[in-house]
Formats: C-alpha cells, sequence, structure tokens
C-alpha cells in the first residue's frame, strides 16, 4: 500500500434548530458549499493523499492542540505537566484514567458523516474549533494524545466492517490487556485480541477483518 485517502463531505442536515425559513437557509448554505466542494474535489483530493510516511505524521503527539489538550486532562487529574514538579504523571499509575479522560473529551466531538467524495485531513486545532471532525480525525486525535501521555503502543487500526465499510478505532496494551476505543461510539473494550475483536460492532456492523495500523512510528499492514 503505497498511499490513503479517506472520503469526507459537507454534512447537509444542520443540526440548529430554528424557524423554517432559518432551516431552509441553513440547508441552501449546506448544498451551495457542497456544490464548492464537488467541483473542486479533485485538485483538493490530490493534495491531500497520503503516503504511508505521511500517513505516520498524521499522528502527533508533539502538535499544539495536542499539548494544551493533554495539559487540561492533567489539570482534571490534578497532575502538573512536568516531571520536575510534584504529582507529575506516571504512566503505570495515572494512565488509565487519562485514557478515559481524552476517550471522554474526543467522544463529544460531533461525527460528521460523508455525502461528498473529497479526501480531506482536518487539523487538530480546527477540529477542536468547530467541535466537529470524521471518524479519522477524531481516531487520529485521540490516538496522539493517548502517545503525548507516554502510550507508545497507542495506534489507529483500520478495520473492515460489514458492508465494506472502512473504520478505525484507536488500540493500545496496557497491563497485559489489549484495548478498543471508538469515539464515534462508546466502545471502550479491553481484553485479549481475539475477545475484543469478537465483541465490537459499529453501527450494528461486526468486523470482518483489520487491514493497516499505524502511529506516529510505525505501519503494518494486517490484512
Amino acid at each position: 500500500m503505497n498511499a490513503f485517502s479517506k472520503k469526507i463531505s459537507f454534512n447537509r442536515q444542520s443540526r440548529l434548530s430554528g424557524s423554517p425559513d432559518e432551516t431552509g437557509l441553513y440547508k441552501a448554505r449546506s448544498d451551495y458549499y457542497r456544490k464548492i466542494i464537488e467541483r473542486y474535489s479533485q485538485a483538493v483530493s490530490s493534495g491531500e493523499t497520503k503516503t504511508i510516511p505521511q500517513l505516520k505524521e498524521l499522528v502527533n503527539p508533539n502538535d499544539k492542540a495536542v499539548l494544551e489538550t493533554r495539559l487540561k486532562l492533567f489539570a482534571q487529574l490534578n497532575l502538573a505537566s512536568d516531571a520536575s514538579q510534584a504529582n507529575s504523571f506516571s504512566l503505570e499509575k495515572d494512565f488509565p484514567a487519562y485514557a478515559k479522560l481524552a476517550f471522554e473529551l474526543v467522544q463529544k466531538i460531533q461525527l460528521v458523516k460523508s455525502e461528498v467524495e473529497t479526501t480531506f485531513w482536518m487539523n487538530f486545532e480546527d477540529l477542536l474549533s468547530i467541535n466537529a471532525g470524521d471518524s479519522f480525525d477524531k481516531a487520529l486525535f485521540l490516538c496522539s494524545l493517548l502517545t503525548s501521555a507516554g502510550c507508545a503502543t497507542a495506534r489507529v487500526r483500520v478495520l473492515e466492517l460489514e458492508g465494506g465499510v472502512n473504520h478505525p478505532v484507536v488500540m493500545y496494551f496496557f497491563e497485559n490487556k489489549e484495548f478498543l476505543l471508538d469515539s464515534c461510539s462508546t466502545a471502550f473494550l479491553s481484553g485479549q485480541l481475539s475477545e475484543i475483536m469478537e465483541k465490537y460492532y459499529f453501527d450494528g456492523k461486526k468486523t470482518v477483518k483489520s487491514l493497516f495500523e499505524f502511529n506516529n512510528l510505525d505501519y503494518t499492514e494486517l490484512d
């Protein structure tokens, strides 16, 4: 596999409530933007397709938005951000609580589903700014947060679900257990790898196979 691209779109369905006129305006704007995206989708996609090295770079534990978010999560745990300070972060002691907070934070980011087939990768600053992104944006951000806290085994795994749908989850190994986190659902599973893959469903669809996985350091074909 030499390159990878994902398909996203501007979602036409507005979640904002309002008068019929306001609702019509939101839909008109959405349709207008969708036409613009469709017209230039080929040009946009050509600059957004990623090689394997570029794909790995999308998991970025040193991204500014990731570091700022990590500090906020540390603060929620009453931890300092610097090892020289008291109550500094301990991977062995504090990571389980940190991972749960990171999962809950990314889970609250609104999931945008696709209509327009345009390749585009949201940066983390924009993801937080609009509080919305697709399944890959959310998985990359969650993986970056876990990696930033020192979890070297955190990686994005891309699954093929029933019906031929590709869907990313975040996985990591900790205390002799494998963990699977899907911030597009409530799935936060742990145990032996075969067991959690058997238990995992998304939108009622079971996993057919694992395709590949990656983080900032490694890329592995699984199929």
